[in-house]
């Protein structure tokens, strides 16, 4: 017996990783109906976004800022998954983690509200930082596990139609921004250019 794809339809937003295809074709299994938006810091609006209207917005490694007026278009909710733990908001996350010596990094799965990075939490997935880890290293790894857990929630969760879960765990105050990084990586670069939280 084959099984059927969800009815739901779907508009998922993603930036031009290759991470994004996978989760795009994944998806394009799961659902019969999905609009991908691909888009990067620094091109132009996608203004077709405007139109679209459905049950769910899914954003894998995203940095598209949507609207409420978007985000209330989705009937069931707006989701996005973070390749960085609830106490890195923002983008650079793997950076800092590695100048300051985490000893563990993970993956977190949330509502999307109004603000950046700080709608209730669904999951976190955690993992050790391996002893030589270097910033690249860690994002990869970052985004290996972010994959997993988009695979996760959309079968066990979206596909079922099984309610998606509440974690207790809390989103950090400190919100990074690409700004704020271009600064400390340059003040990290004139103490150590060979840093790996560079690397």
């Amino acid at each position: 017996m084959k099984n059927h794809k969800s009815s739901d339809r779907v508009l998922l937003v993603c930036n031009r990783m290759s991470w994004c295809d996978i989760a795009k074709s994944f998806t394009e299994t799961m659902f019969e109906d999905v609009e991908s938006i691909f888009w990067n810091i620094g091109e132009p609006y996608p203004s077709r976004i405007e139109s679209w209207e459905g049950e769910w917005i899914l954003s894998f490694r995203g940095d598209l800022i949507l609207s409420s007026d978007i985000l209330k278009k989705a009937s069931k909710g707006a989701i996005n998954f973070h390749p960085a733990p609830p106490s890195y908001r923002g983008i650079g996350s793997h950076n800092y983690a590695i100048y300051n010596d985490d000893k563990e990094f993970g993956v977190t799965c949330h509502h999307i509200d109004d603000n950046i990075d700080s709608g209730a939490i669904i999951e976190v997935d955690r993992f050790p930082i391996a002893p030589q880890e270097t910033a690249s290293s860690l994002g990869l790894r970052a985004g290996t596990y972010c994959l997993v857990q988009y695979y996760k929630i959309l079968t066990e969760y979206l596909i079922s139609n099984k309610e998606l879960l509440f974690s207790n765990e809390k989103w950090g105050e400190n919100l990074y921004t690409y700004k704020k990084l271009d600064s400390w990586m340059q003040d990290v670069a004139t103490i150590n250019k060979d840093h790996p939280a560079l690397r």
